[in-house]
This record gives structure tokens, sequence and C-alpha cells, in this order.
């Protein structure tokens, strides 16, 4: 394969696989025909793939203090020291200035790189992305919560630090998979320290949202992010990945990926993590409970085929069955489970989707969404004004939504606390 196309690859897989409905009937062979068709186009191809990108300022904390104030456009601030991207590249987050009161911090996504289990042979998956470029290019500036014009975005006017994921870890990663580095959990921490310098005593708003794997990194974050702030409102918002992997996958996974051995795997947790006796779900619900008065939200489609394609990876490459397939009816029922499980908390709530479409806040069915479909904006409530509720000073009544269907199963709908 030319020396580029790994990266290359995963931006062309990820572009995919981000648009959900159609990740099911494009192959990786298709994706590959692709990328060799470009291949020969060399530098005009970069420059194609740059042409997507926002143009940042730039800063680099071995120079300087990137403080936030002297910040006056949207920068990528460069971290140094042990961080990484998988590839090798120099990491960086993103830092779009606002009112320093109010604090989106948003976890990108991009899928994951992963090692296979013995019956694999323990082949590396590489299935994110895992560039700089990569990540410019699928950040979804100007789009949804990080639309700065729109006068509906409940975040128009926050300053937003943007975890860029070039690690393939869902940013808990210390480890290596093929000699490559994953250092997600050291790529955020550097973003951690700098934000708890930059940003005031108290806050008046903080958000910890994050989509598809970053709606992973939220989770497994959202107990250390939530306790090292202090703020008179929070929530947390994880759009488009509940965390479902089949069998064992997700307490493999976390061990591979080397969480165990941070401070992010709580203390009385991190034997069993060791195990491969700990689900990112366990860890998401102590921050819940340590949390009672913020809300933990979670955006779904109820049969998101993005989820349900690296489930069936997971399955297959790590789960022991090659074969390893999921209908959309299997999918259902364990998403719903999954949000059961959590109904314990009274501070969980669920905006549940009638849609097959992956992800949400970063796109422009933020603004038509509702509980009936992805752009069924005619039903209420609206995805965007759900959320602008649960965000505000003054907070309206937001509690879960999900519409049933008589005689589509398709539609089925977790049981709410009541």
């Amino acid at each position: 394969m030319h020396p580029n196309a790994r990266g290359m690859f995963a931006l062309l897989r990820a572009s995919v696989l981000l648009r959900g409905s159609i990740a099911d009937m494009v192959s990786d062979s298709d994706i590959s025909a692709l990328l060799m068709n470009k291949m020969d186009t060399g530098k005009r191809r970069s420059r194609g793939l740059q042409g997507h990108m926002p143009s940042f300022a730039s800063c680099d904390l071995a120079d300087s203090s990137c403080a936030l104030d002297s910040l006056q456009s949207p920068t990528l601030i460069y971290t140094g020291g042990e961080t990484r991207c998988i590839n090798g590249d120099d990491y960086a987050f993103v830092v779009i200035p606002g009112d320093h009161a109010k604090l989106l911090y948003y976890f990108q996504g991009g899928g994951a790189c992963w090692e296979g289990g013995e019956a694999d042979e323990k082949h590396a998956h590489w299935h994110c992305t895992d560039s700089m470029d990569a990540c410019k290019g699928t950040m979804g500036y100007g789009n949804g919560v990080l639309d700065s014009q729109s006068d509906n975005n409940p975040f128009k006017d926050y300053t937003v630090v943007m975890p860029l994921y070039c690690s393939g870890d869902v940013f808990m990663g210390n480890t290596s998979l093929s000699g490559s580095p994953q250092r997600g959990y050291a790529n955020n921490l550097a973003i951690l320290s700098w934000a708890k310098t930059n940003f005031p005593s108290e806050l008046s708003h903080f958000v910890v949202a994050g989509w598809s794997a970053g709606a992973l990194g939220a989770r497994i974050w959202a107990e250390t992010l939530l306790g090292s702030f202090s703020y008179k409102k929070a929530a947390v918002l994880a759009d488009s990945h509940i965390g479902f992997l089949p069998g064992k996958t997700v307490q493999k996974v976390m061990k591979r990926w080397g969480v165990c051995d941070t401070p992010l795997m709580p203390a009385e947790m991190r034997s069993r993590c060791q195990e491969e006796d700990v689900t990112i779900h366990e860890t998401y619900q102590a921050a819940m409970a340590k949390f009672p008065s913020v809300p933990f939200v979670g955006i779904q489609s109820k049969y998101d085929r993005t989820q349900m394609w690296f489930a069936e990876m997971f399955g297959q490459t790590l789960g022991g069955d090659p074969h390893f397939v999921l209908t959309e009816g299997e999918y259902i029922e364990e998403v719903n489970r999954i949000v059961e499980s959590h109904q314990k908390y009274a501070n969980h709530k669920s905006f549940m989707i009638n849609s097959d479409k992956h992800c949400y806040l970063g796109e422009e069915a933020f603004w038509y969404a509702s509980p009936a479909g992805a752009w069924s904006h005619e039903v209420k409530p609206l995805l965007y004004t759900w959320v602008s509720n649960l965000v505000s000073s003054e907070p309206g009544s937001s509690g879960s939504e999900c519409i049933e269907v008589q005689g589509d199963s398709l539609t089925k709908c977790p049981h709410f606390r009541t």
C-alpha cells in the first residue's frame, strides 16, 4: 500500500461512517478502490483535503502559554510532551473563543483502532481517524453546535474546547498498536491541564459533550472533568454512541487500551478492569451517582447503522466469532437494555430518534431531529430546543423522549422511569 494510504484510508472510512445510513453499503474494498484512484494525484489530493478544513491560527505550548485571553480567533494549540496521534503526528486541540464563563468541552469522534483477539491472530484493525489532517477534515466546524451564527444554537456564545481525535482509543488509551502510539489519555490530560489554568474559578455553564467515539470519550472522562471545575450549571451530552459492543468485547478493549492503569478508572474498579470485568457503563454510572444534580444525556438513533457496524466488527475480531452479525431488532434490544440500566439514576435522560442516522450535535439534523425521525421537524420537541432547555440557566422540563409507532418493532422504546 502507498506509504500515505493508511491515513487516507482512515479519513475516507471515517467520512463514510459518519454518514451512518450508507456505512453498511460501502465495503473496505470499495474505499480502497476510491483511495487508489486518488493516490496518483499526490499533492493535488492533499490540497483537496485541506480545502475542506477550517483555516485556524496556531499556538504551541512549547513556546507559549497560549493563554485563552490572547486568542482572538479559532486556534489550534499544540500540546507537545507525550501527546501524539496514532500515526505519530504532533497533537493539537481546538479552542473557539467565546464567553469565558461558558465552556463546551466537545470531544470529536472518528471510529476506533484496536487489536483483535487470539482467534483473529491479534491483527491490528485500523478504522479510525489517525492524523491531524483527518481530524481537521471531520470536525464539523460551522455546523450544529459549532454554528456561531445561529440564534437557535444554545452554545452560540460558549468558548469551545475540542479535543481532536486521532488516537483511535476513544480518549482512554495508554498503550500502542502495532508499534503506533495510542495516547488518548495523555492527549486529553494535556488539554485539561491547559483548561484548568485558563478558565475562571467558577463557570456559569459547563457542558461536556461528544459525538460518536467522542461520546464514549465524554462518558469515560465525565467524572474527571466534572470534578475539575466549579460551575453553577453543568450537563453531559453523549451523542450517538451508547457503548454497546457484543459479549465481553467492551471489557477486553478497555484493558487493551490501557485505561485500567489510569486515574480514569475508579480505584475500586481497577482490579476488575485488569480481569476484563468492567464496562464503560459502570464508570459512567459512577459519575451519575457522584454528580446527582448534573443531567447525563444520551442522544441515540434507535438503529444507528454505524454503531451496528462497529459492534459487528468488534464481535468478529475481538469476540471470537468471525461470522457475528446483528439484526436491527437485536441492536435495539441491546440499546434499550443499556438505557434502562441507567434509569435508576434520576439525572439520566434520553432523546431517542426513529432513525438509522449517526450523529446530530455537529450536523444540520441538530435543528430538525425529533423523536419521530432525523428530519421530522413537524413533531415536537425538536432536539435543539430540548438540549437548550437542559443547558439553560433556568431549564424547562426536558424529560426522556421516545416515540413508538404501532406495528413497527424498529421504533420500540425502553421502559423509562416514571
